[in-house]
């Protein structure tokens, strides 16, 4: 804190941050004839290139009348025409809205209905789900086909190739607040409604530096990434990190097991991220050359188990990073790169960032107890904006002036915070809660386990029972009793699963989280081992 009591001073934070058009311009003057951007589908792009062409979309955009406050939905995979246009709808003071292509039907049509997006940029995939979903809603005035012939569209909505609105003149930069909303980031959605987060261009931009920091990258490095840009987590942790430090980024459109380090390998990658089941499915991979002859020094990798990150960086040669962040506010606790972070540590706050760990009442629990974890910001402009259009849900989740994470951690005595569950994930089964996280952490363990996902059943006897769908490696032949065998001695007795499913993948969202939603919904599916039908007796 400042001088000035509880509140920070402009010396504290520094200067005030610039908007997300105005870390491209700078690029540019730094470094315009560098590639920046280099899609591994094909094609490459400079600073200088990318700003020309968002200035003439941006220029088009406006001759169709897309302005300040205006939403625009953008429907595209991993090519350059997602970072045009990301840059040239907030070149206009308006508010970009990425959407997950996975989605369709109703919940992409609640969506689009909830933003209120004035325009739709679509890939030629993605064009069916997205005609439909905007079939009926009023707000649409424009469909931009981002390759080939645009469709026909509903009435009233224009169509345009995403080439024809590329003007030679350059609109006039939109001067505005940082503060002002700058996209409409819609959580997952895999346990009830999305809602959409307003980031705002500060928000944004202190988001990537925070990764920037962590991640300590410069100039002479090169991000590889093959998360959806559509997720904060490739947008702001590598995309316009790799920005910031005046670096490349090398693209793939999806994750792929057996081409991740052919990849890494061949861009001369010398960072990457590793996120939800990347990392368990590369352990599982037999080891390859590629897997130590790249130049990565250093990976984002979550979540941060014991035992987990210390294996990884082992085996394939690199500095581990990891951290802690949500959608709904961003990434707030990071491994800080001047201090050692304990085993299964997700670190401390960042810079910016205030958390604390509080009871079912809300009061601060002590050292080692877990709860949940509350967070705020302590620089002003920083923190995401609520959910759009939807004041109950934001107001909800600011109780008190802190944003209630709804994630259970505990803090030790020197500050560094620990995950336990998401709280939406725990389990109480026989009067006891049970964190999924440590279920899943303990089958892990196992060497020809590749990924697990433990979740909650109905239970006859009320409350929950306890099911796990597990990925094995390749040629496995272990059996769903060996499995439980293993784990049993090393956790409680109440936490031992009853049901154990062995799948070939687990279902996951396009951002590469589990959909225990589903798996819930299937409950104890055809194949699913009952441990108390086969007779196996608990060891207490």
């Amino acid at each position: 804190m400042g001088a000035t009591g509880n509140w920070v001073t402009r010396e504290d934070v520094g200067e005030r941050l610039p908007s997300v058009g105005e870390e491209l311009e700078a690029a540019v003057r730094e470094c315009g004839e560098k590639v920046w951007l280099r899609f591994l589908e094909g094609g490459e792009h400079t600073y200088a290139e990318v700003q020309t062409a968002v200035e003439r979309l941006a220029a088009g955009l406006a001759a169709r009348g897309v302005g300040v406050g205006d939403t625009v939905a953008l429907f595209c995979s991993n090519r350059f025409e997602f970072v045009e246009t990301w840059f040239a709808v907030q070149r206009l003071g308006a508010i970009v809205v990425p959407i997950n292509v996975s989605h369709r039907g109703l919940m992409l049509q609640r969506m689009l209905e909830r933003a209120g997006v004035k325009a739709v940029f679509a890939e030629p995939e993605f064009a069916v789900a997205a005609l439909e979903a905007i079939a009926e809603l009023e707000t649409v005035e424009l469909y931009v086909a981002i390759e080939g012939e645009p469709p026909a569209a509903p009435a009233g909505v224009a169509v345009a190739r995403q080439a024809e609105l590329r003007l030679e003149a350059a609109a006039p930069a939109w001067q505005g607040a940082g503060t002002d909303p700058a996209s409409i980031m819609f959580t997952s959605g895999t346990t009830g409604p999305s809602k959409g987060v307003v980031w705002s261009h500060n928000s944004t931009t202190f988001f990537a530096r925070s990764a920037r920091h962590s991640l300590q990258l410069v100039a002479e490095d090169v991000f590889y990434c093959c998360l959806p840009l559509f997720h904060t987590a490739a947008l702001c942790c590598a995309l316009l990190t790799s920005l910031q430090a005046r670096g490349s980024i090398a693209l793939r459109k999806r994750f792929s097991v057996s081409g991740f380090w052919p990849d890494a390998v061949a861009s001369g990658a010398t960072a990457s991220a590793m996120l939800g089941a990347m990392t368990p499915l590369l352990l599982g991979q037999e080891p390859t050359p590629e897997e130590r002859r790249h130049r990565v020094r250093v990976v984002n990798v979550a979540p941060a188990t014991e035992g987990y990150i210390e294996g990884i960086a082992e085996r394939f040669g690199f500095h581990v990073i990891s951290g802690y962040g949500l959608t709904d506010f961003g990434v707030v606790i990071w491994h800080q790169p001047d201090e050692t972070t304990p085993p299964g540590s997700c670190g401390r706050p960042s810079a910016g960032y205030e958390c604390t760990v509080v009871d079912a009442e809300g009061f601060e629990v002590g050292p080692g107890e877990a709860g949940e974890l509350l967070v705020r910001t302590t620089r002003p402009g920083i923190s995401t904006q609520g959910y759009w259009r939807q004041p109950e849900a934001t107001l909800a989740a600011t109780v008190d002036l802190w944003f209630h994470t709804g994630d259970l951690m505990r803090r030790d005595a020197e500050g560094f915070y620990y995950f336990v569950d998401r709280a939406k994930d725990a389990m109480r089964r026989r009067g006891e809660n049970v964190s999924s996280f440590e279920v899943e952490e303990a089958f892990l363990r196992h060497p020809e386990v590749t990924d697990c996902a433990a979740y909650a059943v109905p239970s006859e006897l009320s409350e929950d029972e306890i099911a796990v769908a597990l990925v094995l490696a390749q040629g496995s032949a272990a059996t769903p009793r060996e499995l439980v065998e293993f784990v049993e001695p090393t956790i409680p007795y109440f936490a031992l699963p009853r049901f154990v499913r062995l799948l070939e993948a687990l279902p996951m969202t396009a951002t590469e989280k589990v959909r225990k939603d589903l798996l819930r919904e299937e409950g104890e599916a055809a194949g699913t081992w009952d441990r108390e039908a086969a007779g196996y007796a608990l060891r207490r």
